[in-house]
């Protein structure tokens, strides 16, 4: 510690610099457990904060999920001006095409699931039921067969007496268009191709604009034409593992199945809402069929007569971008009407917590000055077991009167006494302590008694004696 404290001044700062006051290995080996058992204390605020800092960690999670079961009751009929429309369907459509909210899950949107709710629960694998589609568009030359007032009538093909409907239930033979520079759609055709499968007819014209790759048709008699494409969608409902992420285990919830849909008159038809969603989920404005602004972000905006845009530059891949993201707001609408009996699923999230292992971390540092402190506890004793390093206890006034009453010790004392005025021979007497006749007492050097027993070290009243001057 000496050496330490002569070498560091007692600074911690300069505990470093004492290593080069190091001679030999006892003084560096003392040296080191001496900084290290200073040093370490200053290393636990950063091993604190490391201990607590929480880290984002996979956590397995159990929760309930209400199955879809409400799905869309009446059925789709294209008529002017449009019946039932998918309003809560066009509600989230909307808000997306604003830029109001962003689409959850966008990559599962051809799912009949609640994505809002599963996209807060992390990883996950189950049973659902997945929308396969197939969407083609080519060119489509639009022709009205009429124009008054500033509406378009368009002939269609929807009013099909092969598709089982009655004739209260049909469709009309005639759709209506306004006379505005906007993106018009509507349904031409529908074939139930199965009992869950369905296959429709969009046209989408641009009115006095373009489309790449479309079917242009003037109309001199109003100064305007219209470039249009007709895409055939296909829906077919199909059941199928969606897996999300890494699935927390093998075990997957069953969300939903083909068998658990309804439709007041059957899957196919069900299917048909799902094709013509950009029809549902557009804007009917004076009893005509729904139009839409060309995008500001990704997808069309729906003209409501008080949004203005631009009707140029429409792409056909773009077009098949906005009929996915509208197929996928009617999906999100059909799940958010649960069953009666919710089940519980498995999902593993990313979330703060502890790591668990870390605070085994806090023992480092105590351990480590044990283990210092032990070894230079060791380490002195032993080294005062091999120098052989006396004891030295300061006397009291009484101990030394009492055994400094030998007599060639009062000689010398009487001796200096009577020598007044002369150089003093106790400043320079060597004394020892002497067993004599079984008693203890301080002697000179040169003093000899019978029955002596000379000893540089014997115990005297719980002291070490060796030679001392005084």
């Amino acid at each position: 510690m000496d050496t330490y404290l002569k070498a560091s001044g007692g600074s911690i700062a300069s505990s470093p610099a004492a290593v080069f006051s190091i001679r030999n290995l006892n003084s560096g080996l003392i040296l080191f457990a001496t900084i290290n058992i200073t040093l370490l204390p200053l290393a636990g605020a950063p091993l604190m904060g490391r201990v607590f800092n929480q880290q984002n960690q996979s956590s397995v999670f159990q929760s309930l999920y209400e199955r879809p079961g409400g799905m869309i009751g009446p059925i789709f009929i294209q008529r002017n001006p449009p019946g039932v429309m998918l309003e809560r369907a066009a509600a989230w459509y909307t808000s997306w095409a604003w830029n109001m909210s962003t689409e959850p899950m966008g990559d599962q949107r051809n799912w009949i699931l609640d994505r809002k709710t599963l996209s807060e629960r992390g990883n996950f694998s189950a049973n659902a039921v997945r929308l396969q589609q197939e969407i083609s568009c080519t060119g489509w030359r639009a022709r009205p067969k009429k124009w008054k007032n500033g509406i378009l009538t368009f002939n269609t093909r929807m009013n099909n007496s092969e598709n089982g409907r009655s004739e209260r239930d049909q469709h009309s033979t005639a759709i209506k268009v306004r006379n505005e520079d906007k993106l018009a759609v509507w349904a031409d055709d529908y074939v139930f191709e199965s009992p869950t499968k369905t296959r429709a007819t969009l046209v989408f014209a641009a009115i006095n604009g373009s489309v790449v790759g479309g079917d242009t048709t003037t109309m001199e008699e109003f100064g305007k034409q219209i470039t249009s494409i007709a895409c055939q969608i296909t829906i077919e409902f199909v059941d199928d593992i969606l897996t999300v992420g890494i699935a927390p285990d093998a075990a997957r919830a069953q969300l939903g199945s083909v068998a658990q849909l309804r439709n007041s008159r059957g899957l196919n038809e069900l299917a048909l809402w799902f094709a013509i969603s950009p029809v549902g989920n557009g804007a009917s404005v004076f009893g005509t069929m729904p139009m839409y602004d060309a995008p500001w972000g990704e997808i069309p905006l729906r003209f409501t007569s008080t949004n203005e845009g631009l009707n140029k530059g429409w792409e056909v891949e773009k077009i098949r971008h906005f009929i996915s993201v509208s197929i996928g707001a009617t999906a999100l609408r059909t799940s958010t009407s649960p069953d009666v009996n919710p089940v519980t699923m498995r999902s593993s999230a990313h979330t703060l917590k502890l790591d668990p292992n870390r605070p085994l971390l806090l023992l480092v540092l105590p351990v480590l000055i044990l283990i210092n402190a032990a070894f230079l506890v060791l380490w002195n004793a032993r080294l005062y077991r091999q120098t052989k390093i006396p004891c030295y206890q300061q006397a009291k006034l009484s101990e030394i009167l009492t055994f400094s009453q030998s007599n060639d010790l009062r000689e010398a004392a009487e001796s200096a006494w009577r020598s007044k005025g002369e150089k003093n021979e106790l400043d320079s007497l060597g004394v020892r302590y002497w067993c004599d006749e079984g008693d203890w007492a301080l002697h000179t050097v040169n003093a000899r008694s019978k029955g002596q027993k000379k000893s540089r070290r014997q115990s005297l009243a719980g002291y070490e004696l060796v030679n001392r001057n005084l």
